[in-house]
């Protein structure tokens, strides 16, 4: 059987010699495909940078100054809000964006922080 491109070693001196160029792309299709289905794949990326640009690369939640940012969007109206750290983005989600349980969360630190 002959192997895939993927798994030979021409392949994977070429990801190592442009490692970032085969993540911004690899990206750039999941940007397009999930946010901006609307948007060429070059467009989503460009899209994303202005965010990026627009945010001085923080964290639109924590403010912390990360090179890799997700895209957050409502996920009953599938727009993009901002971009946010993966720690925030997660939290986000775990809350299930439900204002109230951000409230007794916050209450909890609060109460227990020593």
């Amino acid at each position: 059987m002959k192997p895939r491109f993927h798994d030979s070693i021409k392949y994977k001196e070429y990801y190592t010699r442009n490692h970032e160029y085969c993540l911004r792309k690899a990206r750039g299709g999941r940007f397009k495909q999930k946010y901006w289905p609307h948007l060429t794949t070059k467009q989503a990326l460009a899209e994303w940078d202005r965010l990026f640009a627009e945010q001085n690369g923080k964290c639109s939640m924590c403010k912390t100054e990360k090179s890799i940012l997700d895209v957050d969007h409502c996920h009953k109206t599938g727009k993009v809000r901002s971009l946010l750290c993966n720690d925030c983005n997660t939290a986000l989600a775990r809350v299930k964006e439900d204002l109230t349980r951000v409230l007794n969360l916050a209450e909890y630190i609060l109460k227990h922080n020593d």
